[in-house]
Protein backbone atom coordinates (compact mmCIF):
# COMPACT_ATOMS: atom_id res chain seq x y z
CA UNK A 1 0.00 0.00 0.00
CA UNK A 2 0.59 3.92 0.15
CA UNK A 3 0.25 6.80 2.66
CA UNK A 4 -0.90 10.01 1.36
CA UNK A 5 -0.39 12.84 4.14
CA UNK A 6 -1.69 16.68 3.18
CA UNK A 7 -3.42 19.65 3.90
CA UNK A 8 -6.89 20.57 1.95
CA UNK A 9 -8.14 23.98 1.70
CA UNK A 10 -11.15 25.48 -0.26
CA UNK A 11 -12.94 28.64 -0.26
CA UNK A 12 -16.17 28.78 -2.20
CA UNK A 13 -15.60 25.33 -4.27
CA UNK A 14 -19.61 24.06 -5.08
CA UNK A 15 -19.81 20.98 -4.22
CA UNK A 16 -23.11 20.71 -4.56
CA UNK A 17 -22.60 21.11 -8.71
CA UNK A 18 -19.84 18.93 -9.07
CA UNK A 19 -22.19 15.68 -7.57
CA UNK A 20 -25.09 17.13 -9.19
CA UNK A 21 -26.45 17.25 -5.51
CA UNK A 22 -29.35 20.42 -5.31
CA UNK A 23 -29.58 20.67 -1.33
CA UNK A 24 -25.26 21.43 -1.28
CA UNK A 25 -24.09 24.38 -2.27
CA UNK A 26 -20.47 25.99 -1.32
CA UNK A 27 -18.17 24.76 0.82
CA UNK A 28 -15.20 26.98 2.06
CA UNK A 29 -12.84 24.63 4.34
CA UNK A 30 -8.96 23.96 5.52
CA UNK A 31 -8.19 19.77 6.62
CA UNK A 32 -5.12 17.96 7.67
CA UNK A 33 -5.87 14.23 6.62
CA UNK A 34 -3.93 11.36 5.86
CA UNK A 35 -4.98 8.39 3.58
CA UNK A 36 -3.36 4.48 3.25
CA UNK A 37 -4.65 2.79 0.97
CA UNK A 38 -3.89 -0.66 0.52
CA UNK A 39 -5.42 -3.81 -1.97
CA UNK A 40 -6.01 -5.99 1.11
CA UNK A 41 -8.04 -3.12 3.42
CA UNK A 42 -9.03 -1.18 0.93
CA UNK A 43 -8.55 3.43 2.09
CA UNK A 44 -8.41 4.19 5.34
CA UNK A 45 -8.39 8.01 5.95
CA UNK A 46 -7.50 9.86 9.33
CA UNK A 47 -8.77 13.40 9.77
CA UNK A 48 -6.63 15.14 12.17
CA UNK A 49 -8.65 18.26 11.61
CA UNK A 50 -11.40 19.73 9.58
CA UNK A 51 -12.58 23.38 10.29
CA UNK A 52 -15.67 23.88 8.31
CA UNK A 53 -15.93 27.92 7.61
CA UNK A 54 -19.14 27.53 5.43
CA UNK A 55 -20.80 24.87 4.23
CA UNK A 56 -24.20 25.25 2.54
CA UNK A 57 -26.76 22.74 2.73
CA UNK A 58 -30.68 23.17 2.33
CA UNK A 59 -30.02 26.94 1.45
CA UNK A 60 -28.54 27.75 4.73
CA UNK A 61 -24.55 28.65 5.08
CA UNK A 62 -23.72 26.69 8.17
CA UNK A 63 -20.33 27.69 9.44
CA UNK A 64 -17.80 26.95 12.74
CA UNK A 65 -18.19 22.96 11.97
CA UNK A 66 -14.74 20.68 13.43
CA UNK A 67 -14.62 17.60 12.66
CA UNK A 68 -12.26 14.29 13.55
CA UNK A 69 -11.70 11.10 13.35
CA UNK A 70 -11.30 8.01 10.88
CA UNK A 71 -12.98 6.30 8.16
CA UNK A 72 -12.42 3.09 6.76
CA UNK A 73 -14.80 0.39 5.15
CA UNK A 74 -17.89 3.00 4.89
CA UNK A 75 -17.58 3.55 8.72
CA UNK A 76 -16.71 6.94 10.46
CA UNK A 77 -15.74 6.96 13.99
CA UNK A 78 -15.06 10.76 15.05
CA UNK A 79 -16.18 13.78 16.66
CA UNK A 80 -18.26 16.49 14.54
CA UNK A 81 -18.90 19.79 16.53
CA UNK A 82 -20.78 22.59 15.37
CA UNK A 83 -21.29 25.98 16.81
CA UNK A 84 -23.10 28.09 13.79
CA UNK A 85 -25.20 30.92 15.32
CA UNK A 86 -28.39 28.88 14.68
CA UNK A 87 -27.03 25.31 15.38
CA UNK A 88 -25.11 24.14 18.31
CA UNK A 89 -24.25 20.62 18.42
CA UNK A 90 -21.45 17.76 18.98
CA UNK A 91 -21.52 14.40 18.20
CA UNK A 92 -19.25 11.43 19.07
CA UNK A 93 -19.30 8.01 18.13
CA UNK A 94 -19.65 5.78 15.26
CA UNK A 95 -21.95 5.20 12.00
CA UNK A 96 -21.80 3.02 8.73
CA UNK A 97 -22.25 4.45 5.20
CA UNK A 98 -23.78 1.70 3.45
CA UNK A 99 -27.24 1.00 3.90
CA UNK A 100 -27.08 -2.41 1.69
CA UNK A 101 -24.94 -4.28 4.52
CA UNK A 102 -24.75 -4.67 8.13
CA UNK A 103 -24.30 -1.13 9.46
CA UNK A 104 -23.43 -0.13 13.06
CA UNK A 105 -24.09 3.11 15.07
CA UNK A 106 -23.11 3.47 18.64
CA UNK A 107 -22.70 7.35 19.42
CA UNK A 108 -23.48 10.37 21.40
CA UNK A 109 -25.20 13.64 20.01
CA UNK A 110 -26.04 16.74 22.48
CA UNK A 111 -27.90 19.49 20.47
CA UNK A 112 -28.39 22.44 23.09
CA UNK A 113 -30.10 24.84 20.66
CA UNK A 114 -30.81 24.06 16.84
CA UNK A 115 -33.25 26.93 14.71
CA UNK A 116 -34.82 24.60 12.90
CA UNK A 117 -36.62 27.66 10.95
CA UNK A 118 -33.65 29.28 10.43
CA UNK A 119 -31.71 26.15 8.97
CA UNK A 120 -34.69 26.32 6.54
CA UNK A 121 -35.85 22.40 8.13
CA UNK A 122 -39.04 24.04 9.18
CA UNK A 123 -40.75 26.92 7.80
CA UNK A 124 -44.12 26.37 9.30
CA UNK A 125 -43.62 28.61 11.63
CA UNK A 126 -41.07 31.96 12.19
CA UNK A 127 -39.93 30.01 15.85
CA UNK A 128 -39.13 26.62 15.89
CA UNK A 129 -36.32 25.53 18.36
CA UNK A 130 -35.18 22.17 19.29
CA UNK A 131 -32.58 21.23 21.95
CA UNK A 132 -32.07 17.15 22.72
CA UNK A 133 -29.56 14.62 23.45
CA UNK A 134 -29.28 11.27 21.38
CA UNK A 135 -27.89 8.08 22.93
CA UNK A 136 -27.57 4.97 20.32
CA UNK A 137 -26.45 1.80 19.80
CA UNK A 138 -27.79 -0.36 17.45
CA UNK A 139 -27.12 -2.33 14.29
CA UNK A 140 -29.40 -2.18 10.61
CA UNK A 141 -29.09 -5.25 8.75
CA UNK A 142 -29.15 -4.55 5.22
CA UNK A 143 -31.87 -1.59 5.63
CA UNK A 144 -34.29 -3.80 6.64
CA UNK A 145 -34.12 -4.86 10.37
CA UNK A 146 -33.00 -2.89 13.08
CA UNK A 147 -31.95 -4.18 16.52
CA UNK A 148 -30.96 -2.24 19.51
CA UNK A 149 -31.37 0.57 21.13
CA UNK A 150 -31.69 4.74 20.79
CA UNK A 151 -32.67 7.03 23.71
CA UNK A 152 -33.70 10.36 22.63
CA UNK A 153 -32.90 12.75 26.18
CA UNK A 154 -34.19 16.14 27.38
CA UNK A 155 -36.42 16.74 24.48
CA UNK A 156 -38.11 20.32 24.25
CA UNK A 157 -39.23 21.75 20.98
CA UNK A 158 -40.46 25.87 21.09
CA UNK A 159 -42.84 27.60 18.43
CA UNK A 160 -44.91 30.36 18.05
CA UNK A 161 -47.45 29.30 19.96
CA UNK A 162 -45.36 27.97 23.16
CA UNK A 163 -42.43 25.77 24.98
CA UNK A 164 -42.83 22.15 24.91
CA UNK A 165 -41.28 19.68 26.75
CA UNK A 166 -41.40 16.24 25.54
CA UNK A 167 -39.30 14.42 27.24
CA UNK A 168 -37.12 11.17 26.71
CA UNK A 169 -38.19 8.76 24.28
CA UNK A 170 -36.94 4.90 24.35
CA UNK A 171 -36.85 2.55 21.50
CA UNK A 172 -35.74 -0.63 21.84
Amino acid sequence: GFLIQGNVESKDFDIGSLISNKLLGKVGMNASLSALMSRRDGMEISIDSVRVNKLEFNGYPYSNIFALGKYNNKIFDGKIICHDPNLDFIFQGLFSFDPKATSKYNYYADIPYANLSALNIDKRDSISILRSRMIADFTSYAGKNIVGNVNILNTSYANSKGDFNIGTIKLS
